[in-house]
């Protein structure tokens, strides 16, 4: 791994400061002695541009300015965290790669192609890159590659994901990567064959042979929600975590820019953070 000359307390700038993470990274940065504010970004023209971080969450004076330019800011800062939309992510990697500055991306959303742009990013900075920061998920994460390596041969899998009403990804970015986790595994020692035996004893069951369902529900206020199912003929059973709070994720964005600092390069998520990997 590629070192980048260490800075002992990293210097963050938030973007989308005026969205539902924005103004939880900024409460959450209040209270931390880890992570030091330096710059704060929203969207062009926003009546924001000017004022002071610290009106966001009730404090008189924070003492960061918000701007809409990212080369306003360009020096007062060391790592991105970057809760956005994917258009806008982009845009800031192409930033992060002249200016040599890392990322912390929490972004849900991207195409295929697009993401070939963040693994190719991260051949040059550091990049945690996560769809959820939740320290839950990612410990959820770990027991659903457990439970896999031990139920996958016999058992139908399904996740369900819960979100408000206004989530623009459907199913959300933590379903996909639960997905993607399980997928890995039940490829692991010919597993499809060993399922391809277990329905031939089974002829009525019509389910699609080493498929993990998904199902996304879109309703109300809900922070956020996700099961997975592990069914087989006499039990089931169920791994499942519920957010109430958003600060849980401006939490873990926190905590992956303090152990990602400056110098780090190459492409991690927040089980390597959590040192779960």
């Amino acid at each position: 791994m590629m070192q980048k000359i260490n800075n002992l307390i990293p210097r963050v700038c938030i973007s989308g400061i005026n969205g539902r993470m924005g103004h939880q990274l900024v409460r959450a940065l209040s209270k931390s002695d880890r992570v030091i504010l330096g710059a704060a970004l929203t969207k062009t023209n926003s009546r924001l541009c000017g004022t002071d971080v610290g009106k966001l969450i009730g404090f008189e004076s924070f003492g960061v300015i918000i701007r809409d330019c990212i080369m306003d800011v360009k020096d007062d800062f060391d790592i991105l965290i970057d809760f956005t939309r994917p258009e806008a992510t982009l845009k800031y990697i192409d930033f992060c790669c002249r200016y040599n500055k890392n990322m912390v991306i929490g972004t849900t959303g991207f195409t295929d192609i697009q993401r070939s742009v963040i693994h190719q990013a991260a051949r040059q900075i550091g990049i945690v890159f996560s769809s959820n920061f939740s320290i839950g998920i990612n410990v959820m994460l770990k027991l659903l590659q457990i439970t896999t390596k031990i139920m996958k041969n016999f058992v139908d899998i399904d996740i369900i994901d819960i979100h408000h009403r206004d989530k623009i990804d459907s199913p959300s970015g933590t379903a996909l990567t639960m997905k993607e986790h399980l997928l890995t595994i039940m490829s692991e020692d010919n597993c499809c064959e060993s399922i391809l035996d277990y329905y031939n004893q089974h002829l009525n069951v019509q389910r699609e042979l080493c498929s993990v369902k998904m199902t996304s529900i879109r309703s109300g206020s809900t922070i956020g929600e996700h099961t997975v199912f592990f069914s087989s003929d006499g039990e089931r059973l169920e791994i499942a975590h519920k957010a109430f709070d958003r600060k849980i994720y401006a939490t873990g964005a926190i905590q992956a820019a303090f152990w990602l600092n400056v110098d780090k390069v190459g492409l991690f998520n927040m089980l390597h953070v959590l040192g779960l990997v």
